[in-house]
């Protein structure tokens, strides 16, 4: 199961990006909207490693997750 592979970080940012995509592959994320929403919940947001993690293991392209 592809959610055991990954860091939380990395499993949290994938399932925010799946449930925001509407079955679009070519789907594009800001990271800064998805480290405000984790902010809304944790004492702190998460960082770029899930970016990072979901990159590294070409689940979604450097174009899909851009920091801005």
């Amino acid at each position: 199961m592809l959610e055991a592979k990954l860091t939380p970080c990395a499993n949290l940012m994938y399932n925010w990006m799946m449930g925001r995509s509407e079955g679009d592959r070519q789907m594009k994320a800001d990271l800064q909207d998805f480290q405000a929403w984790t902010g809304e919940y944790r004492e702190k947001a998460y960082s770029e490693c899930a970016a990072r993690t979901l990159r590294e293991r070409e689940i979604f392209s450097a174009a899909a997750v851009k920091a801005t």
